[in-house]
């Protein structure tokens, strides 16, 4: 399996962060035979605006740039962060979807280790999720998720 980590330039206006990631998709594509699965960072959009003027609602902007990215171009993605309000949640949570190569969506990860800033203002995820791909199955792991010892060891048991 060959996965593709990209990190595309931070813009301040999230038109050109789109540009951008698409620009290193088509040169990925271009110059590589195949590659199974492309990985966003967490974060690839500009976010210091504050966290009101990044919310969005779910499922909006952000996740069908990269729904029909992964359509368009036949390739599976990982979103990386997206920061979305939903009907049924208190505070807003940081998501990261994994779509198929027709566009399809698979699953999503809620951000379960928040920090600082993030405790105060969005709801940690409950639980970790594992997505299938060909015949293995893999986890999304957003920053500080990494860290966390015991999602090791829960991984290696599942799989």
């Amino acid at each position: 399996m060959r996965i593709a980590c990209i990190q595309p330039e931070v813009f301040q206006e999230r038109d050109k962060c789109y540009f951008e990631v698409e620009e290193i998709l088509k040169k990925l594509i271009k110059e590589f035979d195949s590659c199974d699965i492309v990985c966003l960072p967490e974060r690839w959009v500009n976010l210091t605006n504050g966290k009101e003027l990044n919310l969005q609602n779910e499922r909006g902007n952000n996740y069908n740039f990269i729904k029909n990215l992964a359509k368009e171009y036949g390739i599976s993605i990982i979103s990386g962060a997206i920061w979305e309000r939903r009907k049924n949640s208190i505070k807003p949570r940081i998501t990261s979807y994994y779509f198929d190569k027709d566009g399809e969506e698979i699953g999503r990860q809620d951000k379960i280790h928040l920090y600082s800033y993030e405790r105060q203002n969005f709801e940690p995820g409950k639980e970790l999720v594992l997505f299938p791909f060909n015949k293995i199955y893999f986890a999304i792991l957003i920053c500080f998720d990494m860290f966390n010892k015991f999602f090791w060891v829960t991984m290696n048991l599942l799989v």
